[in-house]
């Protein structure tokens, strides 16, 4: 059973530094500290930057932010596709064999990210949190319709090109343990969401004007987005 998605989450929390693969890409490009490397990492992205399928991704103007030459004005824009987890009731401090009693269910998620601002130092709250940089959809797959959310395979396409291809099943924790140690911090209402993080190939190209994103998940759908300056 699915559902449209109708309403914007309340609270949508991030994860992070989930796959070790990409832990390793992200190294080569900025500071990774070796003792938050194989732990759950979370950051809250700006409510203003969530939209749903079909909508545009709006490339910013970084030329204030930034002083690094860039190719455009808006510098390297990039997606990550990534699970979106659906808290179903008003919950906190869950234990990791409790989990599944509190999912309502499935999306995907397209974290976009101004990669120049998070080279350069910029905070992840600012590099993730432009206009139109939080695409959630096609539509929510319900908990109990998805047996094992851990295998499920994705992949990331720009124009038809996959960027990003893979499975949950290659993050370095579990899915229980993510939305556990999440809850620790923050404290969830029906409706809120949280995100798995994403595994590499991020940095080997930049959207553009014209082009169109593509995150889809096995069993759940694709999100598809227009990119626009």
């Amino acid at each position: 059973m699915s559902f449209a998605l109708l309403h914007t989450p309340g609270q949508v929390i991030c994860g992070g530094m989930s796959y070790a693969a990409h832990n390793e890409e992200l190294g080569s490009m900025v500071r990774v500290g070796e003792d938050i490397k194989g732990l759950p990492f979370f950051f809250v992205k700006a409510p203003r930057a969530f939209s749903w399928d079909g909508a545009p991704i709006i490339l910013p103007d970084i030329t204030s932010l930034t002083r690094q030459a860039l190719a455009a004005p808006y510098g390297q824009v990039t997606g990550e596709v990534e699970l979106a987890i659906v808290i179903k009731d008003r919950t906190h401090r869950i234990k990791p064999e409790e989990v599944h009693r509190h999912i309502l269910g499935y999306t995907v998620f397209n974290d976009v990210t101004q990669r120049d601002l998070e080279v350069v130092g910029y905070p992840v709250s600012m590099c993730k949190g432009f206009h139109s940089f939080g695409p959630l959809g096609p539509r929510l797959v319900m908990h109990q319709d998805v047996p094992k959310p851990q295998d499920l395979r994705f992949e990331l396409r720009v124009n038809g090109t996959a960027h990003q291809k893979g499975s949950l099943s290659e993050m370095i924790f579990s899915l229980e343990t993510l939305v556990s140690q999440a809850s620790n911090i923050f404290m969830f209402e029906r409706g809120d969401v949280i995100t798995t993080g994403s595994p590499p190939g991020m940095f080997g190209y930049s959207l553009k004007p014209g082009d169109v994103i593509e995150a889809e998940i096995e069993g759940i759908g694709i999100l598809r987005n227009p990119v626009v300056a």
